[in-house]
């Protein structure tokens, strides 16, 4: 399964991505960790809060560039 991010470049697992994070207007880095059948699932460091913590989300490949 191959899989593009915006910019037309193919995405692994572990490469570092950029992403707006979900439900805020803000871009944040990421890393790969896995596929879903339509799907890249990401980890990322949620720092907007007193403490930090590991945050997953799934994205479409489209809305990830590969950095």
């Amino acid at each position: 399964m191959r899989m593009k991010d915006f910019l037309g470049k193919e995405l692994s697992i572990g490469d570092g991505v950029v992403l707006i994070r979900p439900n805020y207007r803000q871009l944040i880095k990421a890393k790969v960790i896995r596929f879903t059948p339509k799907m890249v699932v990401v980890e990322y460091v949620d720092t907007m809060w007193p403490y930090e913590q590991q945050v997953k989300a799934r994205q479409t490949p489209d809305q990830l560039v590969k950095v």
